[in-house]
């Protein structure tokens, strides 16, 4: 999804996006718990954002692996 600025190193922008799909679970946990979306997103969208941060956090992680072979 890449949300964060390519100035920052790739190690901060694998941690930020980490973050932010930790960010959307707890969003999704919080509309599974009350039955009320937040910022009108359902819980099927928070997972599929959460999905989409962890992903890009991944290849970044795998990214990095591979220069410091």
């Amino acid at each position: 999804m890449g949300l964060f600025s390519r100035k920052a190193s790739t190690e901060q922008i694998m941690r930020d996006e980490a973050k932010a799909a930790d960010m959307c679970k707890e969003n999704a946990d919080k509309v599974a718990a009350t039955g009320k979306p937040i910022y009108g997103i359902s819980e099927d969208g928070w997972n599929a954002r959460a999905e989409n941060f962890q992903a890009e956090a991944n290849r970044l992680k795998n990214q990095l692996a591979r220069k410091r072979r």
